[in-house]
């Protein structure tokens, strides 16, 4: 059974039995798989909506480097990146994941970012 979360991450109930993840008890644990930027979003939403399940989240190990290497496009990787980090942002307030703390630091790089143009993965709409 798989459950579409954020992007290309999926929900993969461990035991893979055709119940609802959301009848306590029936499934205890879930692993989250997907790309590496991609495992808060898809945890945060996960949580949101089984709150009673347990989740470990899983990719493949890669330095950021290794990853904008092996799509070959830099510019790409950063604007998801960014676009990502505007969704942690935004999508608590819409009921679509739980809220996570983000650091001053990442909220300064994400607006410098936003301000030097990564903005091709953003969602139209006022931007935090």
């Amino acid at each position: 059974m798989s459950k579409d979360l954020h992007g290309d991450a999926r929900v993969y109930v461990e035991r893979g039995e055709q119940r609802s993840a959301r009848v306590p008890g029936v499934v205890p644990s879930v692993l989250l798989i997907g790309k590496l930027y991609e495992d808060r979003p898809a945890y945060a939403t996960a949580v949101k909506l089984w709150s009673e399940v347990e989740f470990v989240s899983a990719s493949t190990p890669m330095t950021l480097n290794e990853y904008a290497d092996s799509i070959e496009d830099a510019r790409l990787v950063i604007d998801m990146l960014v676009g990502t980090l505007q969704r942690l942002l935004i999508y608590p307030d819409q009921g679509f994941m739980i809220s996570q703390p983000v650091p001053d630091d990442v909220l300064e790089a994400y607006e410098r970012l936003c301000r030097e143009g990564f903005t091709s993965r953003l969602l139209a709409t006022d931007r935090p």
